[in-house]
């Protein structure tokens, strides 16, 4: 049997449970001024902010038992009407069908509200992880600091620089891991945190170029070493062939003035043909 008034009077429970939370809660916007205003300040506001999270939760999970109990009547009442005979279930059908949108649109009303704590505890911990790679670049920020410092204390050695330039490749490493970790959160943050992410991520890109331009300076300062290191070795050889050259002129003292002669001329004659008294004999 047909209890039409019952299925209406479930529904607008319902109705009433839903219009509680957008009142408790507020709008889209304000909601969202304070998934921020929460995410921004909660150490400083924490148990107001958890506090009312709760509430607005606990209103929206009584909406949904409110809706599911309306729901079940309703669906109740729709396959009843559809025992009855054609033309009755037909005005039954017409009568449930306006309830039952009535009901879709508080269902789709109640949504937003539902994942009131899960929105705000997915931001905190996005909040966290920020804060987390924000304190992992300033120690990316430091030890490209105290690289650079030795880089611009070292001038003893190529292997002195070298040494320099090893240490760039951890920091490098650091670094890629922290903007890589940037890029991934960035498609889960919502409010004021993008513009946080943004801030974190600019300062990766700069100290990426500024570590860019320190291997680039270590290697010039390289080359440098190198270039002087030849020259030295240079100057010592000449200064090695100028001090041989005296006694190369001594030794060729004796020699001055004497006539060299060729070669062809220098050697000894070739011994007399032999062989001669050996004719006759006989």
């Amino acid at each position: 049997e047909l209890a039409v008034p019952l299925a209406l009077e479930a529904v607008a429970q319902a109705e009433d449970a839903v219009e509680a939370v957008r009142l408790e809660a507020g709008d889209a916007g304000w909601r969202q001024k304070q998934l921020e205003t929460a995410t921004q300040f909660g150490e400083e506001y924490g148990d107001e902010i958890q506090r009312a999270m709760e509430e607005t939760q606990a209103a929206a999970d009584a909406a949904q038992d409110a809706i599911a109990a309306a729901r079940a009547r309703l669906d109740a009442q729709i396959k009843a009407a559809r025992l009855l005979p054609a033309e009755q279930q037909k005005v039954a059908l017409a009568e449930l069908a306006p309830v039952r949108s009535r009901l879709i649109e508080a269902q789709k009303r109640l949504n937003p509200y539902k994942r009131v704590r899960a929105d705000f505890e997915q931001q905190l911990q996005a909040k966290s992880e920020l804060e987390s790679l924000a304190g992992r670049l300033a120690g990316v920020e430091l030890d490209l600091e105290a690289a650079a410092g030795a880089l611009d204390a070292t001038a003893a050695s190529e292997e002195d620089v070298r040494s320099v330039e090893a240490t760039l490749g951890p920091v490098e490493t650091a670094l890629g891991k922290v903007l890589k970790a940037l890029e991934q959160r960035a498609k889960g943050v919502a409010g004021a945190l993008p513009e946080q992410l943004a801030g974190i991520r600019e300062r990766g890109l700069g100290v990426q170029a500024r570590l860019e331009g320190l291997r680039s300076q270590a290697r010039g300062r390289r080359g440098e070493l190198a270039g002087r290191s030849l020259a030295r070795l240079a100057a010592r050889e000449a200064e090695r062939a100028e001090a041989w050259l005296p006694r190369i002129e001594e030794a060729e003292a004796p020699w001055a003035g004497v006539e060299v002669l060729p070669e062809a001329q220098a050697a000894p004659p070739p011994p007399a043909g032999g062989g001669g008294g050996g004719g006759g004999g006989g």
